[in-house]
């Protein structure tokens, strides 16, 4: 007798939670307020960039990811900027003596 194989239904799944502006203007104010409270100078061109990224994110919902060299204080700045309700924001400084 032959079997056949069972055909698995794919659950369809709806669209992902996505974060409203006011919850992305939030989170960025927050992560403003840290990165200012530490110390480190708006006049410093990693900290102008940083800024950019988060002001387009809040604005505009752009995710972004990646490394940023704060020079003159041997650290990187890496940044995970998602949209996605599950997900949290992160900015983390780590030391890096070459830069």
């Amino acid at each position: 007798m032959y079997m056949g194989k069972k055909r698995r239904l794919k659950k369809k799944r709806g669209p992902k939670p996505q974060k409203t502006p006011e919850e992305r203007r939030t989170e960025v104010n927050t992560l403003r307020t840290k990165i200012l409270s530490i110390g480190f100078p708006l006049e410093n061109d990693g900290i102008i960039e940083l800024f950019g990224h988060l002001e387009l994110y809040a604005n505009e919902g752009v995710t972004w990811s990646g490394k940023i060299p704060l020079k003159g204080f041997q650290r990187v700045c890496e940044v995970h900027l998602s949209t996605l309700k599950n997900r949290q924001n992160v900015v983390s400084l780590k030391f890096n003596e070459n830069i």
